[in-house]
């Protein structure tokens, strides 16, 4: 494909039924990439079996054009952009479900227990699972009801949550890497200080015991699970602003249309591993880049081998529809002698000339009619022929 067509197919390429548009954008915001959207989400979840411990985070995809639902974050590194709620493997990172934030609903209204809903409709489909997340998700009920899936949760609380108990909260005059716990039949929670006057509460419904790891720190086992388990969407982001297709555009839909790509050639990256976990284990930093580069030859390879004999006697056929067998046989010859000898111009030249000549004939003989030699030679001289005559 040449750089002309390229450009031309990213400028006019859309996702949605033009007939159907504006009604639908009405109702969805997410309506001119919905279709695409939803098919190839639903195709993530049947590939791969997440391991013990998955991950729930945003992703700020980064895009500066005119957007509805545009968020801007400032602690991202990319502080305008479209949001996403993600799913990952927190050892291999690899996406499970992806689902977009699209800000307010159409009657305008705040949703409520955002962060309980979005970890419910990800989790969909898992069970003996513990999922890994921040304070903005992580709650007492939405602990219960992953319980009640047969899945645990460890996560940081924000210091506004009822269920926490003040003497949890109260680090003043508190020696530093001072752990003070709570217990429920179900529930833990720590409130560690890890800097003067500062505490960090984590709640787990999978921990069930004081204990502490680092002697010198005094750090909780449930903190150091927190910390090994959370970065998965933090790596996913990582690696996709490594490699990435994404062009400058002016259009949201071609922002997320590259992100399922670089998201689908992660993906396939962490499944051709764990099926060969041995391939090209000398060149582990540049492991990524040469699989990227095996699978875009792999994807373009059977258009470049279609286009490779289209430009033989498919192409030929195609230039004579009506040509007699005979003829068309006359010039495969000589298209081949073409690509063996490139030296025999004149040869060639009149090789052409004559094809031409026999060709026009050939048609005046199917049509019926009869014309002398110097009408012959002065249509042979008007036909357009393949550039193979060139």
């Amino acid at each position: 494909m040449s750089e002309r067509t390229f450009l031309y197919i990213h400028k006019i390429i859309r996702f949605d039924d033009v007939l159907t548009r504006r009604g639908q954008r009405n109702d969805d915001k997410f309506a001119p990439i919905r279709n695409l959207w939803e098919k190839w989400s639903e195709q993530l979840p049947i590939f791969y079996n997440p391991n013990d411990c998955v991950n729930v985070d945003e992703q700020l995809l980064g895009f500066h054009g005119r957007c509805k639902f545009r968020q801007y974050i400032p602690s991202k590194p990319k502080r305008y952009g479209l949001k996403f709620w993600l799913l990952v493997d927190s050892r291999t990172c690899y996406v499970w479900k992806i689902q977009p934030y699209l800000g307010k609903g159409v009657t305008g209204n705040t949703e409520r227990n955002q962060g309980e809903r979005v970890v419910l409709d990800l989790v969909d489909g898992l069970k003996g699972h513990n999922v890994t997340m921040d304070n903005f998700f992580s709650s007492h009920s939405l602990g219960q009801k992953l319980l009640q899936k047969q899945m645990s949760m460890v996560g940081t609380m924000r210091k506004n949550k009822r269920s926490i108990p003040p003497k949890l909260l109260n680090c003043k005059k508190v020696p530093r890497y001072e752990s003070t716990f709570a217990f429920t039949p179900d529930t833990t929670l720590v409130s560690y200080i890890s800097h003067k006057n500062k505490c960090t509460v984590v709640m787990s419904t999978l921990h069930h015991a004081p204990n502490i790891e680092n002697e010198s720190k005094k750090l909780p086992e449930i903190i150091s699970f927190y910390n090994s388990t959370k970065g998965g969407v933090d790596t996913v982001d990582k690696m996709l602003s490594c490699y990435s297709c994404k062009r400058k555009n002016n259009r949201w839909t071609m922002a997320v249309f590259s992100n399922i790509i670089d998201i689908s050639a992660l993906n396939s990256y962490i499944l051709y591993n764990d099926i060969d976990p041995n391939w090209k284990q000398t060149q582990k930093h540049t492991k990524r880049k040469c699989f990227l580069h095996e699978l875009a030859i792999s994807l373009a390879k059977p258009y470049m081998e279609k286009r490779k004999k289209a430009q033989g006697t498919n192409y030929l056929w195609h230039c004579f529809p009506n040509c007699h067998p005979r003829i068309f046989l006359t010039l495969v010859i000589m298209m081949l002698a073409h690509q063996k000898n490139t030296r025999m111009k004149s040869l060639r030249k009149k090789t052409a000339q004559g094809v031409k000549n026999a060709i026009i004939l050939e048609n005046i003989k199917i049509s019926g009619h009869r014309h002398s030699a110097s009408y012959v030679k002065s249509r042979a001289a008007t036909t357009d022929m393949p550039k193979i005559f060139a």
